[in-house]
């Protein structure tokens, strides 16, 4: 499967970084790439609240930082009480991931700087993923290159038969 035709239509980036505007981070890399190929997106900051996901069947993909909140201070020192952050904004996606796939049936790229694996075990854990249900979850480091990150295969969050 090529992995670029499913970045067509309306896509939802929901990334903390998405409007910042130094281009550091690599979701304003890839939300460039896209912008450029006329791939109109709406971008959040957070997660949408639940009267917003009611009007999210007419979106064709959606990019998801897994990672949707600072665990360390502007100097690089861990946050005190980062586990509970880390363990909250995982609910919340979660939450977000099951809400979507139970309203509709569109691909879902998550792109985090954790290991893919990770994600895509609690994702299992939490029966994102269920067994013998196929879920259009496509998992990506965004530690690779911009380009590569959208033409390489993703790892496809799937249970295994």
């Amino acid at each position: 499967m090529n992995i670029e035709e499913l970045f067509s239509g309306v896509g939802l980036v929901i990334d903390d970084k998405v409007n910042v505007t130094n281009g550091e981070d690599r979701i304003t890399k890839i939300v460039d790439l896209l912008e450029n190929k006329n791939i109109p997106l709406i971008k959040r900051n957070s997660i949408p609240n639940q009267e917003i996901l009611e009007h999210c069947k007419n979106l064709n993909f959606i990019l998801l930082d897994w990672e949707l909140y600072s665990l360390t201070s502007e100097d690089g020192m861990p946050l005190p009480n980062s586990q509970v952050i880390e363990k909250e904004n995982e609910n919340c996606i979660v939450d977000f991931l099951k809400k979507i796939l139970d309203k509709c049936f569109l691909p879902i790229f998550i792109f985090s700087n954790k290991a893919e694996e990770s994600i895509i075990n609690i994702l299992k854990e939490k029966r994102v993923i269920k067994d013998n249900i196929s879920r259009p979850i496509f998992v990506k480091s965004k530690s690779g290159g911009c380009v590569k990150t959208l033409t390489q295969p993703f790892f496809y969050a799937q249970s295994p038969d």
